[in-house]
């Protein structure tokens, strides 16, 4: 991790690891309702490789909004927008995989309120889309809110840069 890189964005290298095993910048969040935003810059080449916004219990359970990679037939749409619901080290219902024109900036944006997670994008931080929405079990106790880039399996020297021109988090009551 470091600021010098890309001047102005904090850059993190996709670490080889799941999400929530490692690569994550997590900040505290109280027990009610968010929304966590940020604008990025990261160019997945190879299966998996992914990096965004993290919503974290533990390495088994999160949610992940983010740009990846990924070519799995019917599921994927090769370097897209990725909605991740993580329960129990398994991935539930669907990832709404959402082609976009940008192939390397994104803006994302999830917000909770109460057990539903929104997911939205956008190309220019002003007009946003809903990518879809995912229900977490009312057992789910958000840890820590935050920045993730993970998932660089293909090459151990962890050489895929994402930078993040900033982080925002809003509670409301």
């Amino acid at each position: 991790w470091n600021l010098v890189e890309q001047p102005g964005h904090l850059r993190i290298y996709a670490s080889p690891y799941k999400h929530g095993e490692e690569n994550m910048l997590l900040r505290p969040v109280g027990l009610g309702n968010f929304m966590i935003e940020t604008h990025m810059f990261f160019k997945p080449v190879a299966n998996f490789q992914f990096a965004g916004l993290i919503i974290y219990q533990d390495a088994d359970n999160r949610l992940a909004l983010g740009r990846a990679f990924c070519d799995v037939p019917k599921n994927c749409v090769d370097n897209g927008i990725y909605f991740d619901n993580v329960q129990g080290d398994t991935t539930t219902e669907t990832n709404f995989a959402t082609a976009v024109d940008s192939y390397d900036e994104a803006y994302l944006r999830l917000e909770r309120q109460g057990a539903k997670v929104t997911a939205s994008y956008s190309s220019d931080g002003v007009t946003w889309s809903i990518i879809g929405t995912h229900w977490i079990p009312s057992s789910f106790q958000v840890n820590g809110v935050g920045l993730v880039a993970s998932q660089d399996i293909s090459k151990p020297d962890w050489d895929i840069p994402a930078d993040f021109d900033f982080f925002e988090l809003a509670e409301y009551k």
